[in-house]
């Protein structure tokens, strides 16, 4: 599978649990902070894995999807 939709999922899955217990807009905020953590903690300072910018947004866009999903339904 394709590391950016890992990704996409990854951050579609932390959004769309936390929904169950948050509501609006905040349930993306857990999304964002995962994709940070994992590519300046993980990849970046701990030097286990490639940085990528595009790699923390797509973790966030698939956190706005969940995140949309909840807000609207």
């Amino acid at each position: 599978m394709n590391d950016k939709i890992k990704h996409i999922i990854a951050g579609f899955l932390i959004s769309g649990l936390v929904g169950f217990f948050l509501h609006g807009l905040i349930v993306f905020i857990p999304a964002l902070i995962a994709g940070l953590a994992k590519e300046f903690v993980w990849d970046k300072w701990m030097k286990r894995g490639t940085f990528e910018w595009k790699d923390i947004y797509f973790t966030c866009w698939g956190g706005l999807t969940a995140t949309i999903l909840w807000y609207f339904f």
